[in-house]
């Protein structure tokens, strides 16, 4: 009997057991790693204006990350949020250092605008 998931003809998850925990690689091959930065508060949708005013900048400096697999903007109703998938933690982390870098040196008259980060191995991509 087929699950949801294959009936959905959706990816499913591997069993523990078949996968990388410390780098989220599964049996074929795939191997991500995303990043959630959340802008909110004081600041918030300030930031989400500026980021989307210097979108070139942004792309400039985050496309160069190394194993970028997607790079996305979400404005919320307080601000917004950033997600950031990668091959591996190593470049979700480089991500993380080159935004703290050009946020300091493009948006420090922007108060408060301090990330919630969230982050983890891919466990469902879907293409």
């Amino acid at each position: 009997m087929k699950t949801n998931m294959e009936r959905a003809n959706l990816p499913v998850v591997p069993s523990v057991d078949e996968v990388d925990q410390g780098r989220g690689l599964f049996k074929g091959g795939i191997a991500m790693h995303a990043m959630i930065r959340s802008y909110s508060g004081k600041g918030g949708k300030e930031l989400a204006d500026f980021l989307v005013q210097r979108q070139a900048e942004v792309k400039a400096v985050i496309g160069g990350v190394q194993g970028l697999v997607s790079y996305d903007i979400i404005r919320t109703g307080e601000g917004c949020m950033t997600i950031t998938v990668c091959n591996d933690k190593a470049g979700t982390d480089e991500s993380l250092a080159k935004a703290r870098t050009w946020l300091k040196e493009n948006a420090s008259h922007i108060e408060g605008a301090m990330p919630q980060v969230s982050e983890g191995n891919v466990e469902v991509h879907l293409p």
